[in-house]
């Protein structure tokens, strides 16, 4: 809707908003942090197939923690690139 009403600075602060989370899913091969976050939110996304592996536990964690529950405070300390 900024876009529609062409209120740019408002679509920019919505956009910047989920940069961390866009970051936090592309910050281990996929599709393993989009799996790791559905399986945690309740869809059986299943495991990985090989020759993918699945993120290891604490960079589940750290995605999880990002993606679901919003916590960017530790993102950039965590090797996530942050614009």
């Amino acid at each position: 809707q900024a876009i529609e009403h062409n209120d740019i600075k408002k679509a920019a602060a919505i956009q910047r908003q989920f940069i961390p989370k866009v970051n936090a899913l592309f910050s281990y091969p996929s599709p393993a942090p989009v799996k790791a976050v559905l399986n945690y939110m309740g869809f059986e996304a299943g495991p990985t197939r090989l020759p993918l592996v699945p993120a290891p536990a604490e960079e589940a964690k750290r995605i999880i923690k990002v993606v679901v529950d919003g916590d960017y405070h530790g993102s950039s300390s965590s090797g996530l690139l942050m614009f």
